[in-house]
């Protein structure tokens, strides 16, 4: 089955960002925990979907309420990091080396909307993607693998023809939902041990490694 699409995560896969994840998900538990809703041994660790799921499940609390509260939280810390965003190195090179190959291109992001849109815009590639998904434009985010299906949707393939590029091991999981090809790749978010471990199809050092393991994917399936 020939690949078709290039789907990739966006904070530590093309753009060099690091936003505070740790002190925006305090802010929005501390937001919770001041609204009455509270949760037993809360892990820092765990991740923002699934604390989401344990409240609704807890207090019948709307997912859409959730949300909002969640973007109240994220948006200060996310456009104080990305106002001085940089793409992160060979990110334009295989952006255009992918779109000159015929390949339908699309980000699958748990950041904003808003903030991936204008980052990319800024940095000069954002009409290069057919297909963005961020925050808000599906009810769950990352680990589930509602936005990649929403992405795959939008680019019109099938999961099976989709390949999913991102730098932690939550977004090794999410695409495994999603049905899709996946490529960890190093040097983002997530160390190489905790990749290696959740085993994508391929670990690659660097973005320029990206078409060697597309080619790679489509060789194997087609040995199946």
């Amino acid at each position: 089955m020939a690949i078709k699409a290039i789907i990739f995560d966006f904070d530590g896969t093309l753009v060099n960002a690091r936003l505070k994840v740790r002190e925006a998900k305090d802010e929005f538990i501390k937001k919770l925990r001041e609204l009455g809703f509270t949760l037993e041994n809360l892990d820092p660790k765990t991740p923002l979907e699934l604390i989401m799921q344990l409240l609704i499940e807890k207090y019948s609390i709307s997912r859409e309420s959730l949300m909002k509260m969640l973007d109240e939280c994220f948006q200060p810390y996310e456009l104080e990091v990305f106002e001085k965003a940089e793409l992160r190195q060979g990110a334009r090179e295989i952006i255009v080396k992918l779109k000159e190959k015929g390949y339908r291109l699309g980000i699958a992001s748990n950041n904003g909307r808003m903030i991936v849109r204008r980052t990319l815009e800024k940095l000069g590639i954002l009409d290069y993607f057919d297909a963005i998904v961020a925050r808000g434009d599906v009810d769950r985010i990352k680990p589930d693998g509602s936005s990649i299906s929403e992405c795959i949707k939008r680019l019109g393939v099938k999961p099976c023809e989709a390949v999913y590029v991102g730098d932690m091991a939550m977004d090794v999981v999410a695409a495994r939902n999603a049905g899709v090809h996946v490529i960890g790749v190093l040097g983002g978010l997530d160390s190489k041990s905790s990749l290696e471990r959740i085993n994508p199809d391929y670990l690659i050092e660097d973005l320029s490694q990206v078409i060697q393991a597309i080619e790679a994917i489509e060789k194997r399936e087609m040995t199946y």
